[in-house]
C-alpha cells in the first residue's frame, strides 16, 4: 500500500467504488493450479473414506497419500 501512496481504508473503499460501477468483483476469483490439485486430491481421499476403502487416520501426511495413490 505505501508504494501506492494510500492506506488500507482508501484501497477497500476503491474496491467498493469498482464493485458498484461494473456490479462484480473488478478480478476473477479463481483457484490457481496448486489449490486445484490439492481439491481434487482432497475429494478423491474423502470418496475413498466414504467407501471404506481407506481409513481416515491413516493418510495423515503427503508422503502416506502419495504412497496410497501409488498403490492404486
Amino acid at each position: 500500500m505505501q508504494q501506492l501512496g494510500i492506506t488500507p481504508s482508501v484501497a477497500v473503499n476503491a474496491l467498493y467504488s469498482r464493485i458498484v460501477a461494473t456490479g462484480g468483483l473488478p478480478f476473477p476469483l479463481q483457484l490457481t493450479k496448486d489449490e486445484q490439485v490439492a481439491e481434487r486430491l482432497h475429494a478423491a481421499t474423502e470418496r475413498a473414506i466414504a467407501e471404506s476403502r481407506i481409513e481416515s487416520s491413516s493418510l495423515k501426511t503427503p508422503e502416506e497419500i502419495k504412497s496410497w495413490l501409488e498403490e492404486e
